[in-house]
């Protein structure tokens, strides 16, 4: 079962509220600005078992074919987790589009570097 876990940016700042019943979820959201930025917990977490959130910016890494030495080598690119609504899914988006985002099998390897509203550097580059 997935935790269900919010986290919000308001302020300049990261709040994080542990929920632990619905008293926790509405007292988390009632402490909130209009213009506050909420972000669910995707029910993954990356490499270094950091929770990973929509909004993040995360290293996408997979293994892919190189038929000169023939083996698979590591490819690795950057991108920020972002809700689908009309597939209902958290999807990594790109630059040429969205790619599906996979639990992690073993095959696919997640590391958070940031988030679009701390890191605008980190941003750019998705």
């Amino acid at each position: 079962m997935i935790a269900i876990k919010f986290r919000a940016f308001q302020d300049n700042q990261m709040l994080v509220s542990p929920i632990s019943s619905n008293y926790g979820l509405h007292r988390f959201f009632g402490l909130l600005y209009e213009d506050a930025t909420v972000m669910q917990f995707t029910g993954l977490q990356d490499k270094n078992g950091v929770d990973i959130y929509e909004n993040d910016i995360v290293n996408f890494t997979r293994n892919i074919g190189n038929y000169q030495v023939g083996k698979s080598v590591p490819y690795t690119t950057t991108h920020e987790v972002v809700w689908q609504e009309d597939i209902s899914a958290f999807v990594l988006k790109d630059v040429g589009g969205y790619i599906k985002f996979r639990r992690l099998d073993g095959q696919y390897i997640y590391e958070v570097i940031g988030n679009v509203h701390q890191n605008q550097q980190t941003n750019s580059q998705s």
